[in-house]
């Protein structure tokens, strides 16, 4: 009985938020004149560094625990097996865990920066180019006076 009567309220809720909207709603775009350009690097630094995470983690507790195996005499006990479902099975105490992802967040911390500055760098290099350009069509561009002022 419960169910229904909440269905029902669902339902009635739902329809009177649609009857009353309005029919039409103009959302004004920012232009890319409105937004600096250094944060459109910015923003594809933070999708670089935290798209990048993931793999790094991975990355680095694989060669953590192939270091960690191979240090300890090929001992059975520390196979490397990063894609372990929990610790106990991969055999990594607390504090190592913490240094793998402390790490990982640095390294992907340091590709963000990396792509930020290759970025800016690009930009930089992109503008000159295009300023030099214009100096020199400046350069071949002369000014003729017609027949009657040149007289």
């Amino acid at each position: 009985m419960h169910k229904k009567i909440l269905a029902f309220l669902c339902l009635v809720t739902f329809s009177c938020g649609l009857w009353c909207a309005e029919p039409t709603v103009k959302i004004d775009s920012l232009s890319e004149t409105h937004i600096p350009d250094w944060l459109y690097d910015f923003r594809d630094a933070e999708i670089v560094a935290f798209g990048s995470l993931p793999f790094v983690t991975l990355d680095v507790t694989l060669g953590y625990t192939l270091v960690r195996y191979l240090i300890n005499g090929f001992n059975p006990d520390y196979i490397p097996n990063p894609l372990a479902k929990s610790s106990a099975a991969g055999n990594l105490s607390s504090g190592e865990q913490m240094g793998i992802a402390i790490t990982a967040g640095v390294i992907s911390l340091g590709l963000g920066i990396a792509d930020f500055l290759m970025a800016t760098h690009r930009r930089r290099s992109s503008n000159q180019e295009i300023l030099e350009e214009n100096q020199r069509v400046r350069e071949k561009i002369e000014i003729l006076k017609s027949g009657k002022e040149a007289d």
